[in-house]
């Protein structure tokens, strides 16, 4: 296949999770399917079309059925479609899976699910973040945001910190302390947890499309088309989407290509509070570590 398209400073592509793909495989039925997961602005809707389009499963629905009568043909167990996300809700923590069911996928057998979480490299991640939060409430400068990361900062220049709080459920706000610490909770959950999980990054969704997608696709026992659809337009999928026209993959592959872009914004002090806050282990899995040049 040659050399990897993803940006040198990423290493290599990069899928946590995949020796489990034949356990979950042997223990489940063909009416298992993955489905995705991953906090706001990670490119979870990015993974939910490029496996709707790319991965042939062998219970899958009829391709020239609408979506509700695909959804009903799947409540009567007659097929299977790749769901717009988890059983437990795609954005929700981990925690939720079992005691959070979003009404459409209530039939689902959660056992046979295989979540695949998107994980988006920290620094960029903050930056989506302040251009749209959804569910999550925290101070922010709008000239320089996502700096401070450290938002204690901020106290200097207008008294108390405001908590930092995510709605995930009406019934369910979490507090963190910051950006940094919201990623490493909820993906550290899905890193340590001992159920059958995949961690795929959202850089190698964007510049190894093809060879990512096939490996989650046979995880779950699917084939690959042919004919492989990278998805190159608007890649939030639609105007309306957090408020926003969505960004086309040839401006994510310009600003996400870029080694300068991703310190865009940040002081010595942002990247020196990332190294000591970010968790060690997960950075180092995913290669989303400081270049101290």
């Amino acid at each position: 296949n040659g050399e990897s398209a993803v940006p040198e400073f990423y290493g290599p592509p990069t899928i946590l999770g995949l020796d489990q793909c034949a356990a979950f495989r042997e223990t489940t039925s063909d009416f298992r399917r993955a489905a995705t997961a991953g906090l706001f602005n990670t490119g979870t809707n990015l993974l939910v079309n490029m496996m709707r389009r790319n991965c042939v499963m062998p219970k899958a629905c009829p391709d020239q059925l609408g979506q509700n009568a695909k959804m009903a043909m799947m409540k009567r167990k007659e097929c299977i479609g790749y769901p717009f996300q988890v059983p437990w809700g795609k954005h929700n923590p981990l925690d939720f899976r079992g005691r959070n069911v979003v009404e459409q996928l209530a039939h689902f057998n959660i056992s046979e699910v295989l979540p695949v979480a998107v994980v988006k490299d920290p620094l960029t991640w903050a930056r989506s973040m302040c251009r749209v939060a959804y569910a999550a409430h925290f101070r922010k400068n709008p000239k320089c945001c996502p700096s401070p990361l450290d938002l204690r900062r901020l106290a200097v220049h207008g008294g108390a910190v405001r908590n930092f709080t995510v709605g995930y459920k009406k019934h369910d706000r979490r507090s963190y302390a910051n950006l940094v610490e919201m990623w490493n909770e909820w993906y550290r959950a899905y890193a340590d947890t001992p159920l059958p999980r995949l961690i795929v990054r959202y850089e190698d969704l964007l510049f190894e499309p093809r060879d990512t997608v096939r490996r989650i696709c046979a995880c779950v026992g699917g084939q690959l088309k042919l004919d492989f659809d990278p998805f190159a337009d608007a890649a939030k999928f639609g105007a309306g989407h957090g408020g926003s026209a969505g960004t086309s993959r040839a401006s994510a592959i310009s600003r996400y290509g870029s080694e300068a872009t991703r310190y865009d914004l940040l002081d010595a002090k942002d990247l020196a509070f990332y190294e000591r806050t970010a968790d060690a282990g997960l950075v180092a899995r995913f290669r989303y570590g400081v270049d101290d040049a």
